[in-house]
């Protein structure tokens, strides 16, 4: 039965290894062509742009090793079926449970590992490529943004269009910028070319249009438009460091960034802070019914909240 096991084994050891690989580099070069001209010809060190290559990796890997086990059972199985195999195992006396108990238990193996890498490896990584991301555009603010397409400038009530975005450099031709911060109307800026970079407290970002005019429309005087012609013009944007922060680092900590324990941790907090809420609601309404009866409000009393009870036990040493 030793030689038994081991041959139905190795008769799935090959198709699991070649399926997992196959199905790995497919998806790996989808991923290649979707993400290699938002990388390429921006700017980036090569280490950087290998790096976040390679981030895409353990996602990959997550999802081809189930499909490559269903591929190395399947194709075992019929291989061997079609040798008669098969058929010469259940002569000799070979029952179908022992011919797909070593199969059940490289399955089982293979699920707990698969396990161990989804929930502490995965979100690791995926926590890394968001944080590299977020360093990405807050050193180049131009890669993020699209060519010939409306950018709305995180933050602000700029939207920015130009036909060349040059993010290595952060210069900009044939731009127009529409301004809808104006309470009393609007205002398009219009330039031949321009630079875009943080200013140096690296919170506000700066742009220096260079040969245009601006186009300003008064909602109390329609129908007319004030020009203002420039040979040169900076705008600053202000806080957009604040807002890149803001929007990778409410994503940095999505179920996908997370451990199993972590998420647990964040639905017993979540817990805790569902039983003040509807103890402060209680509160108002008390107080409320007490002012139209004209009685005194009574003072909202804390609510005694014992610490969440630890999660996980044993499984936090690999946290």
């Amino acid at each position: 039965m030793r030689l038994l096991r081991a041959h139905i084994l190795r008769s799935l050891a090959g198709p699991f290894l070649f399926a997992w690989a196959a199905l790995t580099g497919m998806l790996m070069l989808n991923q290649l062509s979707r993400r290699f001209g938002d990388l390429v010809g921006k700017g980036l060190p090569a280490g950087v742009i290998t790096e976040v290559l390679l981030l895409f990796i353990p996602f990959i890997v997550a999802l081809t090793l189930p499909m490559a086990l269903l591929v190395a059972v399947l194709y075992g199985f019929s291989q061997m079926a079609s040798d008669n195999e098969i058929t010469a195992m259940r002569a000799n006396g070979v029952s179908v449970l022992q011919m797909l108990r070593p199969a059940l238990i490289a399955g089982v193996l293979l699920a707990l590992g698969n396990f161990f890498f989804v929930d502490q490896i995965l979100p690791r990584t995926n926590l890394r490529l968001l944080g590299l991301q977020s360093d990405i555009a807050q050193k180049k603010p131009t890669f993020s943004l699209k060519e010939r397409v409306m950018n709305n400038l995180p933050g602000s009530q700029y939207f920015l269009e130009a036909s060349t975005l040059e993010p290595g450099t952060g210069r900009m031709r044939e731009v127009v910028i529409y301004d809808l911060s104006p309470a009393d109307g609007r205002r398009v800026i219009y330039a031949d070319s321009g630079y875009m970079a943080f200013e140096p407290d690296g919170k506000d970002l700066g742009l220096t249009l260079y040969h245009g005019r601006a186009n300003e429309y008064k909602t109390a005087e329609p129908g007319t438009v004030h020009v203002t012609s420039f040979a040169s013009n900076t705008i600053r944007v202000r806080d957009v460091e604040n807002a890149f922060r803001q929007n990778f680092g409410s994503a940095q900590r999505g179920d996908r960034e997370m451990t199993t324990c972590e998420m647990r941790d964040r639905v017993n907090l979540s817990r805790i802070s569902a039983r003040k809420a509807r103890a402060h609601r209680r509160w108002l309404a008390e107080n409320d019914v007490r002012a139209i009866l004209n009685l005194l409000a009574v003072p909202e009393q804390p609510v005694v909240t014992e610490p969440p009870p630890p999660t996980c036990g044993a499984w936090r040493r690999f946290e």
